[in-house]
């Protein structure tokens, strides 16, 4: 299990790569799941959510491409989901 010191190095890293992605249009970045309650487990992942005003497909891209090597990513646009090879 991460801890505590590598989980916020991360959500910053994380938090960071979407502010430089999108910029102004970030709402917010938050998290869900089982880190949110409290309740991070040895096989818990860490769920994080942004809300970005009208995000590009290409701006998705350079998100996703930035996050890959470290993030396992499902992007929601609406009620449709973007998957990739990650």
């Amino acid at each position: 299990m991460p801890t505590p010191d590598v989980v916020d190095r991360y959500l910053e890293r994380l938090t960071a790569e979407v502010r430089a992605v999108f910029g102004e249009r970030v709402a917010g970045v938050w998290l869900l799941g089982s880190l949110a309650y409290g309740r991070l487990g040895p096989s818990s992942d860490i769920d994080v959510q942004a809300a970005v005003t009208d995000p590009s497909p290409s701006e998705i891209a350079e998100l996703v491409g930035a996050t890959t090597s470290t993030v396992g990513t499902r992007i929601y646009r609406g009620r449709r989901a973007a998957r990739g090879p990650w």
